[in-house]
């Protein structure tokens, strides 16, 4: 039995939420490749006291054994929370069980809606235009509503506030948008 088949994911987790660089978007480290580097490798030698005396391709194992685990943990663990959000409440929602490393994982509850959705971003953008932009932001509400459409129904779920922000705008036919945007295409940028 070699060392990499001995990672205990529990061992893992707890390692890795030391090392905030390896999940944390927030962290100031998190995009610095030598800093997640060397974050791996302590948590190699956290988790697999022997790790230091192991040949070079036995390390490669380990730290790619280190690596799944974690992958796997992160995935069931976002998995899970997914689904615990979207379960029914009551009689009909049924038995939902829970991941087993559910609990201790919560630390990445903060970074998954760190990231701006794209309809945040929009409706920050909205705020600062002038009112004689209304024209713009209608078309393009326009081009995304005809996206969200083509996407599907996962997509079709906007927010109160994303709705309120769209219904005061002037509604647009599909001809106005198709033909603002051939215009634009053709280099007339007023159209838009």
């Amino acid at each position: 039995m070699t060392a990499a088949s001995n990672v205990q994911t529990e061992r893992v987790i707890q390692e890795v939420r030391l090392r905030p660089c390896l999940w944390n978007l927030r962290d100031n480290s998190y995009k610095n490749k030598d800093a997640k580097l060397k974050a791996w490798k302590d948590v190699c030698e956290a988790v697999c006291p022997n790790f230091g005396d192991s040949s070079g391709e036995e390390k490669k194992q380990i730290e790619k054994a280190v690596q799944l685990r974690w992958k796997t943990a992160r995935d069931a663990y976002m998995k899970c929370r997914a689904n615990l959000k979207t379960s029914k409440s009551g009689s009909a929602g049924g038995v939902k069980k829970k991941y087993i490393f559910f609990d201790i994982m919560t630390f990445l509850e903060d970074t998954k809606d760190f990231e701006p959705t794209h309809e945040s971003m929009a409706l920050i953008i909205v705020a600062d235009l002038p009112k004689c932009c209304f024209n713009v932001i209608a078309k393009l509400a326009k081009i995304l509503e005809l996206a969200m459409e083509i996407r599907g129904p996962a997509m079709n779920s906007p927010s109160t506030s994303a709705s309120t922000a769209t219904n005061d705008l002037p509604h647009l036919s599909g001809s106005d948008v198709d033909e603002s945007l051939e215009s634009w295409q053709h280099g007339d940028h007023t159209a838009l």
